[in-house]
């Protein structure tokens, strides 16, 4: 259960309400801190609307943290997105292959993606070769957008488990389309109790 109450726009100081014009269940929480939501915000539209990495890869990658994690909302909430930037629903199957170490016939450009986000993701850092083969196939400035993403959705994961924010009625559906792994006690919103 949540641990802070969710604010709607009425709640807020007008020139926060902004905050809550895409009104989801993270924005609502943050909204007790507006100025930091507000950065938060901004980063994840920079992320969204500017980052020069392929949109489809970025979404890919942000898949990838939230199906390590073992994560309901970022997960439900980016097989909803990544659907608008040409991530196929086969394409979320070879993910989790992908992060089972089963086949799942990537290119290389976006297995070395994907790899990275994989060793950010559980161990924090990255292999060299990783690093090297990611600069190789994607260029320095995308590859740095890799870590940049992979970092940040790291983060939101842990936001969204320190919160204990739940996963909205209208993104469950892509919990019972694409469903994680078995919940385990530390994923914030797939607890034994429910949460």
């Amino acid at each position: 259960m949540v641990r802070v109450p969710f604010l709607d726009p009425s709640d807020l100081e007008p020139q926060h309400v902004a905050l809550l014009d895409r009104p989801i269940n993270l924005l609502r929480v943050l909204a007790h801190e507006p100025d930091g939501a507000m950065r938060f915000l901004d980063f994840g539209n920079w992320i969204r609307w500017e980052s020069p990495l392929d949109p489809r890869l970025r979404e890919l990658v942000i898949l990838l943290v939230g199906y390590i994690e073992n994560d309901e909302y970022e997960w439900s909430h980016h097989v909803v997105l990544a659907r608008q930037f040409g991530v196929s629903d086969a394409d979320i199957r070879a993910l989790k292959s992908f992060a089972d170490g089963s086949p799942h016939g990537f290119t290389d450009s976006e297995r070395a993606a994907l790899e990275a986000t994989r060793q950010l993701t559980t161990g924090r850092t990255l292999r060299d070769q990783t690093w090297a083969d990611l600069v190789e196939l994607l260029g320095q400035r995308e590859a740095v957008n890799v870590v940049m993403i992979s970092a940040f959705y790291a983060m939101v994961v842990r936001v969204l488990g320190g919160l204990e924010i739940d996963v909205e009625d209208s993104y469950l559906p892509a919990l019972l389309e694409h469903p994680l792994r078995v919940a385990n006690d530390e994923s914030h919103s797939g607890d034994a109790d429910g949460r």
